[in-house]
């Protein structure tokens, strides 16, 4: 999942999430500035070929773990706030994986 997050998205809910804390907006412009600098322009190497995420992180990227718990979040809170979940009796997330127990019927999972 790591290489098909979303990054401009995943960084306004950072920003949301910090202006929902009250945290001061020149502290939030500059934490937007320095987490942009961060995950633009991505690139790994493998087997001596370079290759660069339009969108997205490569393996390994140390901030990795923090925008795919942002992202994964703001998916949970949709999910669970936009649609009706009476099927799903337990729901736990480690990063980006996901157990769900389901006792509905096949057709409306």
């Amino acid at each position: 999942m790591y290489t098909f997050i979303p990054v401009k998205p995943s960084i306004e809910r950072m920003v949301h999430i910090l202006t929902y804390a009250g945290i001061h907006p020149d502290t939030i412009e500059e934490f937007r500035t320095l987490i942009q600098l961060c995950l633009d322009k991505n690139v790994c190497t493998f087997r001596d070929v370079v290759y660069q995420f339009p969108d997205g992180l490569p393996m390994g990227n140390p901030l990795l773990p923090l925008v795919a718990d942002v992202l994964m979040e703001t998916l949970e809170e949709q999910l669970f706030t936009q649609h009706s979940t009476p099927h799903v009796c337990f729901w736990k997330r480690y990063v980006d994986d996901i157990l769900c127990v389901w006792d509905g019927p096949d057709e409306s999972l």
